[in-house]
């Protein structure tokens, strides 16, 4: 495990997970709530962690994210229904994924990778 300035307040879940698909050097905050650790990295990406340290959320604001963390099934989804879209969030929900695209797109795709609906933001 790489060390960086933050990794004594991050649970190393959330140390491990930033290690494997982020570069560390580039976070420039962390915060902790009652519910979450918030980590924010230089180029606007923004992840939440629940408490034991799993992803929750992984926002560009409005930029593509690297999608390498996300499993292949929900990304051939996402490619199969819209192709030429990139993906600037995700998030879990209990029984799936929200994912935004930059096409303003949300797809809503479960555990498996089956497609649940589509949706153009109100």
């Amino acid at each position: 495990m790489t060390l960086f300035p933050y990794n004594n307040l991050l649970p190393e879940k959330s140390v491990n997970f930033i290690n494997d698909y982020f570069n560390y050097d580039d976070i420039i905050n962390v915060y902790k709530t009652s519910e979450f650790y918030e980590v924010t990295f230089n180029d606007d990406i923004v992840i939440h962690f629940d408490l034991d340290g799993y992803w929750q959320e992984v926002s560009g604001n409005s930029s593509p994210i690297p999608i390498n963390f996300i499993d292949k099934k929900v990304l051939n989804t996402v490619k199969k229904t819209n192709p030429d879209a990139a993906i600037i969030k995700i998030k879990k929900r209990w029984n799936m994924y929200v994912i935004s695209l930059d096409n303003y797109i949300n797809i809503f795709i479960d555990f498996a990778g089956m497609l649940i609906g589509q949706k153009v933001p109100d």
